[in-house]
C-alpha cells in the first residue's frame, strides 16, 4: 500500500507539473505584446494573349461574353482556405500581377502563402489564414483580421475556396473565371458576379451550412452546371444575368430557408421537389418565360427538407 500510494503522488506531481507548464505556456502567449502585422505581396503572372474582341451586334450574347468560345489548354489555379476572419476576394485591373493584402495580429492567427508556376502559362496560387492554438486551446486577441485576394482580370483561372467561420465578400464579376467549386460556413457569406465574366463558366459547385449564404448575378457566370447547397441557414440563389447558354441548376436546403430568384428574359424548366416539412411561400412557382428556339433555357430544380421555399421571379 505505501508503495502504492507512491505512484499516486507521482502520477498527481506529474500532471500538476505538467498543467503548470502549460499554464505558464498560455500565459506567457496571452500576455505578449501583441504584434499587429499588416502584409502586402504580389506575384506576377505568366502573360495571356487575348484574341480579338468578336463584331458582334452590340448586346448579343457573344459581344457580352467576348471569350464565349475560346479553349483555354493550362488555366491557373487560385486556393484559399480561410477562416476566422473577414475576407474579400475581388477583380484587379489587367495586366496587373495577384495580389494580397492582410492584416492580423500574427501572435493568435497565421497566414501562409505559396505561388508557383508550371508550364508555359500554368500557376498555382494558395492562400490559408487561421486562428492559431497552443495545446488545443485557442488564442484569443479580441480583433477581427481582414484578408483581401485581388485577381487581375484577363487571366485564366479555376478558384477552390474554403471559406469558414467570419465573413466573406468574394466578387468575381469581370474575370476569366474556368470553374468554381466553394465551401462556406459558420458566418455570413456573399459570392456574386456583378458584370459578365470574360467566358461562361463551366462549372458552379458551392456548398455550405450554418449561417447566411447569397449568391447573385449567376447569371453573368452563365455556368453550364450549376450545384448549390446549404445544410442548415439561410440560402439566396439569384440567377440574374444574360445566360449564354442552357445550364443544369440545382439549388437545396436541408434546414432553413431557399430563396430562388429567375430573370426576365430567359426560359426556365422549373422543377420544384417542394418542402418536405415546411412551407412553399411567395409566388409559389411563378410563370416563367417558355422556351424559345436558339434562345438559353434554365432547367432547374429546388428542394428543401424543413424549412422555407420561396421561388420568384
Amino acid at each position: 500500500m505505501k508503495y502504492g500510494c507512491f505512484g499516486c503522488v507521482g502520477v498527481v506531481a506529474i500532471g500538476i507539473l505538467v498543467a503548470a507548464v502549460m499554464g505558464a505556456l498560455v500565459v506567457r502567449e496571452l500576455s505578449r505584446e501583441r504584434a499587429q502585422t499588416v502584409s502586402q505581396s504580389e506575384h506576377s503572372l505568366p502573360a495571356v494573349e487575348l484574341p480579338a474582341p468578336p463584331e458582334d451586334e452590340p448586346g448579343s450574347r457573344a459581344a457580352i461574353f467576348p471569350l464565349l468560345d475560346v479553349d483555354v489548354a493550362e488555366p491557373g489555379r487560385v486556393i484559399l482556405d480561410l477562416s476566422h476572419g473577414s475576407f474579400v476576394v475581388e477583380p484587379g485591373p489587367e495586366g496587373q500581377p495577384i495580389r494580397l493584402e492582410a492584416d492580423y495580429d500574427k501572435v493568435g492567427f497565421e497566414l501562409v502563402e505559396n505561388y508557383e508556376t508550371h508550364g508555359e502559362t500554368g500557376w498555382t496560387y494558395e492562400v490559408e489564414f487561421r486562428k492559431k492554438g497552443l495545446f488545443g486551446i485557442v488564442v484569443n486577441t479580441g480583433e477581427i483580421p481582414s484578408v483581401r485576394v485581388i485577381i487581375p482580370r484577363g487571366v485564366p483561372f479555376v478558384l477552390e475556396a474554403e471559406l469558414g467561420t467570419g465573413e466573406s465578400s468574394v466578387e468575381l464579376g469581370g474575370l476569366w473565371l474556368l470553374d468554381a467549386d466553394i465551401e462556406a460556413s459558420l458566418g455570413e457569406h456573399r459570392i456574386s458576379f456583378d458584370e459578365p465574366l470574360l467566358a461562361p463558366m463551366n462549372r458552379f459547385v458551392l456548398e455550405g451550412s450554418a449561417g447566411e449564404l447569397t449568391v447573385e448575378g449567376l447569371g453573368n457566370g452563365s455556368p453550364r452546371s450549376a450545384t448549390v447547397e446549404y445544410s442548415m441557414g439561410e440560402l439566396t440563389l439569384d440567377l440574374d444575368g444574360p445566360w449564354a447558354r442552357d445550364a443544369e441548376i440545382r439549388a437545396k436546403n436541408s434546414m432553413g430557408a431557399l430563396r430562388v430568384g429567375f430573370p426576365d428574359d430567359v426560359a426556365v424548366d422549373l422543377d420544384s421537389e417542394g418542402v418536405w416539412l415546411g412551407e412553399q411561400s411567395g409566388r409559389g412557382v411563378p410563370d416563367l418565360p417558355d422556351p424559345r428556339p436558339g434562345e438559353p433555357t434554365l432547367h432547374v430544380t429546388v428542394s428543401v427538407s424543413m424549412g422555407i421555399l420561396v421561388v420568384d421571379q
